[in-house]
């Protein structure tokens, strides 16, 4: 099933504690998911790539496009991928992203969206 893609504009983001460290999570349609990784908005494609992949993996996905950035959600109802993942800086299934990224916490997403 491909993944979901939905506005930024349109979803609720609050924070949640995991380990040591906060992370952003999403509610939609009565499923919670984490923030795996954003990107710059050129790389929707690769982002859309990725999600394809983990959702061949059994995994509940969705995107979210705003105009500067596009965001990879992953379900916490997969409790094997989301704690591997989330234990790993949000990237224990998927490939490194370019230029560095990697999930944003609150001042990175603010510093970002100046």
């Amino acid at each position: 099933m491909p993944p979901r893609v939905l506005p930024e504009s349109s979803v609720r983001i609050f924070k949640f504690w995991f380990g040591d460290s906060l992370r952003d999570g999403l509610n939609d349609t009565h499923e919670l998911y984490f923030l795996s990784q954003s990107r710059p908005a050129r790389e929707r494609s690769h982002l859309y790539q990725l999600a394809h992949k983990l959702s061949a993996q059994g995994a509940e996905v969705l995107i979210t496009a705003g105009t500067n950035r596009c965001s990879l959600w992953v379900s916490l109802r997969n409790q094997t991928l989301a704690a591997e993942a989330l234990t790993h800086h949000g990237r224990a299934t998927l490939p490194p992203a370019e230029d560095g990224d990697k999930p944003f916490l609150t001042s990175e997403r603010a510093a970002r969206d100046d």
